[in-house]
């Protein structure tokens, strides 16, 4: 017999709204379409997701000590 409970029922999200906007905080970033595009490529190339990918772009310069103005 199917199950036609509905996995996403009003309280669950609900639920996770509530908890990724006391969890997560958003950024938005502009990219011109060609530097999106070499992004994407790497991103598909890599087989991971954009945010991912931008994440660990920050992390690895945080963690090498680069930031503007200290070249």
């Amino acid at each position: 017999m199917e199950n036609n409970v509905n996995k996403n029922s009003a309280a669950k999200i609900k639920a996770s709204n509530k908890y990724n906007a006391k969890t997560y905080k958003h950024i938005t970033l502009n990219v011109k379409l060609d530097e999106f595009e070499k992004i994407q490529a790497e991103v598909q190339k890599q087989g991971v997701s954009m945010n991912s990918f931008i994440l660990e772009c920050i992390r690895d310069r945080i963690d090498k000590g680069w930031y503007y103005g200290s070249e």
